[in-house]
């Protein structure tokens, strides 16, 4: 039992001695309480020393800390309290949200002991960035050329973040230079910034561009546009003119405004002074008004339309319009006019033809500024005014190629109205007719067909010049193949008769003998004469020859010849000369004749 208590207490001594101390207590108070920018503050600290031992060697380390020796000296014992301060302690901009860590070091009983304590450095507060309000404002929204308007651009800062580098631009009211630049507007305040523009000839719009800096960020705000006009009255006055009748000739007024002012108060008289219409009216900008309006008359009339009126300054409108002709009526039946046109001398190679046109005049009225023309060819004829009958104009025209040729003639009657008639012809060339309708044109060719055709060409020349040096050279080789065949047969001769000329030294008694039988023999042969056919009968050269005429007839050479048959001559008399079988017909011609001896006969 006694062995059961002493191990109980030891236990405890055991757990009493295993259970750490308490630990010093930090208190940290800043001046100011809340850091939320840079600059210099000031950092108390307050230890209260919970342990059973007394707090030696105590020193702080950290931001601004430094070495104390005054602190390092302190002893604080169980149960006590130790109060200092770090002055001047910077807070940069890097700093602020951050904490600040500061250890407290220092020994109980010997033994080390640290804490560590954290200061904290608040940011500064994010403000909320609300964009841009603005407006622009004129004073007038429209004038005369050369007024001034005086615009007004507010711009507000709602939020509380100040808005920097601002700049408004109007294009069409500053041009290429801003309303302003560089302005800058702290939060909740407003600015406002004035222009003043001079009117021009034309409207103008403004469409103000407003860009600035909102917490680091680049803004842009356009305001709507806002047109300023420039004060126009002006009514457009259209006409059409219709076609006399016997009611008179009716005029159709159409009034436009295409001012930006409404007219008001509006009337329209004729140059007589004659009311077109009864009421007065208004006509807003943009609107119209068709009127109808009757003219009658006996004789010429030049009439035009006044408009009067007052736009909405007060201001009187009057405008007028260009005169207009109004004839008499005639009746289309009392005009009788034709047009004949007559080819006299055919289409030359040069283009041109002579032409005579013939007007008849049955008319019962007078008919002026009589014109004769053609498509191509303009006015031909000038009439002022067209005589009553038949007239007659001839003229030469310059027509070129083969074609129709319409002519027109025109004329007018004592009402202004115009009356056209029409004659055609041909020109055409005596030779060759004209077609109707021309053959169309070839169509070029395509660029690469052109480079096809000329590659083409150029081959047929190269072949054309190779078969045209090929044929020289073959007519050279002949030429040099004859010559060369010649110098062979002159040679072969020359060798022949050396040879004969040899024979007949060595055999000359045999050769004699022989050339005088030969000599008998040629001289016996029947001689051919040429013979002249007779006169008396030519159909003899070409017809078969008589069976008892002595005629031969040569077809190649176109005369007859007669066989003569000499008389025998004796051996003796008659040179021989001995023909070689062997030798060629030149060698044998040239074989001296030798007389036959007394022993050879």
């Amino acid at each position: 039992m006694k062995k059961v208590v002493s191990a109980i207490c030891i236990l405890v001594v055991m757990l009493a001695a295993s259970v750490p101390a308490l630990a010093a207590n930090i208190q940290v108070v800043t001046e100011p309480q809340q850091i939320v920018s840079a600059g210099l503050v000031r950092i108390s600290f307050s230890v209260t020393n919970d342990s059973a031992y007394e707090m030696r060697n105590i020193s702080i380390s950290g931001h601004g800390a430094g070495e104390s020796a005054d602190l390092y000296q302190q002893i604080v014992p169980p149960g006590g309290a130790l109060s200092f301060s770090l002055r001047n302690i910077e807070i940069t901009a890097d700093m602020l949200g951050q904490q600040l860590i500061y250890t407290l070091n220092w020994s109980e009983n010997d033994v080390p002991k640290s804490q560590s304590v954290a200061v904290d450095i608040g940011a500064e507060p994010v403000l909320p960035a609300v964009d841009m309000k603005a407006t622009r404002t004129a004073d007038k929204k429209f004038g005369k050329a050369g007024e001034k308007v005086i615009l007004t651009y507010t711009l507000t800062n709602p939020g509380q973040q100040a808005m920097s580098e601002i700049t408004i631009t109007d294009s069409e009211i500053s041009g290429s230079t801003p309303v302003a630049k560089n302005l800058s507007l702290e939060g909740g305040a407003t600015s406002k910034t004035t222009f003043e523009y001079t009117l021009g000839s034309q409207d103008a719009v403004s469409r103000p561009i407003i860009t600035y800096k909102l917490a680091g960020a680049n803004k842009r705000l356009q305001l709507d546009p806002l047109s300023i006009a420039v004060v126009s009255v002006k009514l457009e006055i259209s006409i059409s003119q219709g076609s006399p009748s016997p009611e008179g000739v009716l005029f159709t007024i159409v009034l436009k405004n295409i001012g930006n002012q409404a007219v008001e108060k509006l009337r329209l008289t004729d140059e007589l002074g004659n009311n077109v219409n009864e009421d007065l009216f208004r006509l807003d900008a943009g609107k119209d008004r068709t009127l109808s309006y009757p003219v009658s008359t006996s004789s010429l009339r030049n009439v035009f339309f006044k408009v009067t009126g007052m736009d909405t300054l007060g201001n009187a409108y009057e405008d007028k319009t260009r005169s207009y002709e109004v004839w008499p009526y005639v009746d289309p039946s009392h005009v009788s006019l034709s047009l004949i046109a007559t080819v006299l001398t055919p289409l030359s190679d040069s283009g041109r033809m002579l032409v005579r046109f013939t007007v008849q005049n049955n008319s019962n009225v007078e008919l002026t500024n009589a014109t004769i023309s053609e498509a191509e060819l303009g006015t031909l004829e000038t009439l002022d005014l067209l005589p009553l009958g038949q007239t007659m104009r001839e003229r030469e025209l310059l027509v070129g190629l083969p074609r129709e040729l319409e002519f027109t003639l025109t004329a007018s009657d004592p009402s202004g109205a115009q009356h056209s008639y029409q004659a055609k012809v041909t020109a055409a060339h005596v030779e060759e007719p004209v077609q109707p309708t021309p053959a169309p044109e070839a169509e070029a060719p395509e660029p690469e067909q052109q480079r096809l055709s000329g590659t083409l060409i150029t081959v047929l020349i190269v072949l054309a010049s190779l078969m045209a040096v090929a044929g020289v050279a073959l007519l050279a080789l002949s030429i040099y193949e004859r010559r060369r065949n010649a110098a062979i047969e002159r040679e072969d001769k020359a060798a022949e008769l050396s040879r004969l000329k040899a024979a007949q030294r060595t055999e000359a008694p045999a050769f004699r003998k022989s050339a005088v039988d030969l000599g008998a023999q040629e001289v016996m042969q029947p001689k051919r004469a040429y013979v002249p056919p007779p006169q008396e009968a030519p159909s003899q050269l070409r017809g078969p020859r008589p069976q008892s005429a002595p005629y031969r007839q040569d077809e190649n050479r176109g005369y007859i010849e007669r066989e003569v048959k000499p008389k025998p001559m004796e051996a003796k008399q008659q040179p021989a000369t001995e023909k070689l079988p062997h030798a060629p017909s030149g060698i044998r011609n040239r074989v001296r004749r030798v007389q036959p001896t007394d022993k050879q006969q």
